[in-house]
């Protein structure tokens, strides 16, 4: 299992066990004395509330900094969602004197959203146009993504590195424009976030109506996954209608607007398992231009330029065999690609990505696979 993959679990099972530990060592009730330090040596339910709230509001933006900011290598503003989560659950956990305080904290979110919102709002409209211009293009609307913003970000990179190509090149000149190239390839590197997110809700239409797949690219290989068989795709769509029912049942009685919401919300997710089953089962692995498209199912995939692959070969391989390494399909593996540099492998909707190096795969023609990226290889160094 790879780091940054092991220490997103860590982290979830962190969280799970503080905000559940938590919850139930908070006292139901407390005293309404000045707040005074005796309070800590006479009261013991404030001693447990100081303590959750240095779990709730210390420990877990510590954690998730650590193990998903730092080693997923993530964006930094994603610490405003765990102090968001904290305080929404201080507002339900705590006891009531102190749980109002939280009132003001649960609605500052707003504010704070739409901050987020109007900083955005220029790169939403610049995808959004992208999509727009790509909604007659076939194939996956994500690759289109992919491969507009990948091609913007290595033009400013050119233009940053021709500025200081000349022999007279100074040193601030060069200092200002490499300070302007990190700039525009952060830019890129977000407004390729976000157009794959939003890329998501088109691809996944794409994916589940039969017919607009028609003249999809031919699969290399298909990729043995779990979600890849009828079995796995009957029982997701019987627990999403259950979900539906269910949540609406135990909502309606509450309000039925919020249960018509709900019940919807979870009915529509059945056009994601239906693209998420014909991917797995159809196209899992393709060429696609100059790109090696591996699927993992819907919620992961990699878009791999063919000129980057130094070598794939057949074997076997377990997860014992490289920690660090990209498995996809049941174990052992059965494909083995090694790349000459790092490629990005978009995974929760485009949500996290990850730099990876070496990828195993166990497809069901590897013999196929092998020879069509080993006949690649060598042109490619040829």
């Amino acid at each position: 299992m790879r780091k940054p993959v092991k220490f997103r679990l860590l982290f979830l099972v962190a969280a799970l066990v503080i905000y559940v530990v938590g919850a139930h060592l908070l006292p139901e009730h407390i005293s309404a004395e000045s707040w005074s330090m005796s309070l800590l040596v006479e009261h013991a339910e404030w001693q447990r509330l100081l303590a959750v709230t240095g779990l709730f509001f210390g420990v877990m933006p510590l954690l998730y900094w650590y193990c998903v900011i730092r080693m997923g290598q993530q964006a930094w503003w994603k610490l405003l969602l765990i102090f968001s989560l904290s305080s929404l659950i201080a507002r339900y956990t705590y006891p009531e004197d102190i749980a109002q305080y939280f009132e003001f904290i649960t609605w500052l979110r707003y504010p704070i959203i739409a901050v987020l919102l109007a900083l955005e709002l220029y790169l939403m409209v610049t995808i959004c146009r992208s999509l727009w211009a790509a909604r007659n293009l076939t194939g996956d609307p994500r690759l289109h993504m992919l491969a507009q913003y990948q091609v913007e970000h290595s033009d400013i990179a050119q233009g940053a590195d021709a500025k200081v190509d000349g022999v007279d090149a100074k040193v601030d000149a060069t200092s200002e424009s490499h300070s302007t190239e990190q700039k525009a390839s952060a830019k890129a590197a977000k407004q390729l976030e976000l157009a794959l997110t939003f890329a998501h809700e088109p691809a996944s239409w794409y994916y589940a109506i039969p017919r607009l797949t028609r003249n999809h690219t031919p699969a290399l290989a298909n990729i043995v996954l779990r979600s890849a068989t009828r079995s796995h795709f009957f029982m997701v769509l019987a627990a999403l209608l259950l979900g539906a029912v269910g949540s609406y049942v135990l909502l309606a009685d509450w309000s039925v607007t919020a249960a018509t919401l709900v019940a919807t919300f979870i009915a529509y997710g059945s056009v994601m398992f239906v693209a998420n089953y014909r991917v797995s089962r159809y196209y899992s692995l393709y060429l696609s231009g100059n790109s090696l498209v591996i699927n993992n199912g819907w919620w992961g995939f990699c878009a791999i330029d063919r000129t980057v692959i130094a070598r794939c070969e057949r074997g076997s391989w377990s997860l014992e065999d490289d920690s660090e390494g990209l498995f996809i399909g049941r174990k052992p593996c059965n494909i083995k690609i090694q790349l000459t540099q790092p490629q990005h492998y978009f995974s929760g909707i485009a949500t996290m990505k990850d730099a990876v190096s070496t990828i195993y795969l166990t497809v069901d023609d590897s013999q196929r696979v092998v020879a069509q990226l080993t006949e690649e290889t060598v042109l490619n160094v040829a």
